[in-house]
This record gives structure tokens, C-alpha cells and sequence, in this order.
């Protein structure tokens, strides 16, 4: 029973033979079976590809990044470059503003005299509480105490 049910399937195909005008063409059935190693390499192939794309991707990402933030980087730094050049030219015109003011101030068709040291307000400094405040509000109010104290004393010029 058993050989009897086996069919026997032929390994190797004959050849089809296909006749033109002056030549025979022999044609052999292929099998759609590839190797095992270049399936893997296709598959590899496959992965590989995919990863370079990523990678690809990524880099051009990262380029994209450094370019933008070395661009910002030099607008930062040009607009810092002029803010320090702004600032040396206040400096000298502030300068030039407070001597050419001494200048004037020694002139004597000003009419302005120097201090005289027996002329001089001295203020006494404002007295401390001994005892701290307990909370903000006490401290608030006793300093507005205070200050409305001193206003009504004339302290300057």
C-alpha cells in the first residue's frame, strides 16, 4: 500500500523545445527556490537600506541644526559686538559731558562757589527698633510711622 500510493515527482524536467525557422531553442523550467545565503543577503540588503536612509536622514537633520544655530549664534554675537560698541560710545560721550560741564563749573561767570566744609548738613541716621517685627504689617506701618516723622523736618538743600 505504501509504495503503491507514493506518486513519483521527476527531480530533473526535460527540456521544452521550441522549433523557429532555422534553430532550436531549448528552454528549462526554472524553480523559484533561491539560496539560503542570497536570500539573507537580500534581506540584509533590505535592512541595510532602511538604516542608511535613517542615518541619512539624521545627518542631514543634524547639518540642518548646526547651520541654524551657528547662524543665530552670529546674529547674537553681532548684535552683542553692537551693543558693546553702543556702550563705549555712551561711556565717551558721558565722559566728554561731565568734563566739559567741570569746564564750565570753573568758569567764573557761572557763580557757583565750592563747598565749604563748615557748611556741610550732617544727618543723623534714623533709629532702629530694638525688637523686630512679628509680621510684615507691623513693619510696614512702623516704618510709614516713622518716615512720616522725619518728612516733616527739612533735611537738604
Amino acid at each position: 500500500m505504501g509504495a503503491a500510493s507514493k506518486s513519483t515527482v521527476p527531480t530533473h524536467r526535460p527540456p521544452i523545445t521550441s522549433k523557429t525557422k532555422s534553430q532550436t531553442v531549448k528552454f528549462q523550467a526554472r524553480s523559484r527556490s533561491f539560496p539560503l545565503w542570497l536570500i539573507r543577503l537580500c534581506y540584509l540588503q533590505h535592512r541595510f537600506s532602511a538604516f542608511t536612509w535613517l542615518l541619512v536622514v539624521t545627518m542631514l537633520t543634524v547639518y540642518g541644526w548646526t547651520v541654524y544655530f551657528q547662524h543665530r549664534w552670529n546674529q547674537a554675537y553681532n548684535t552683542l559686538e553692537t551693543l558693546q560698541q553702543n556702550e563705549r560710545q555712551l561711556m565717551s560721550t558721558n565722559e566728554r559731558l561731565k568734563d566739559k560741564l567741570a569746564l564750565q563749573a570753573q568758569q567764573p561767570e557761572m557763580g557757583l562757589v565750592p563747598p565749604l566744609p563748615e557748611e556741610a548738613i550732617v544727618l543723623q541716621p534714623a533709629t532702629q527698633s530694638s525688637v523686630p517685627a512679628k509680621n510684615s504689617i507691623e513693619l510696614t506701618s512702623k516704618l510709614s510711622a516713622q518716615n512720616h516723622k522725619l518728612t516733616n523736618i527739612p533735611l537738604g538743600y
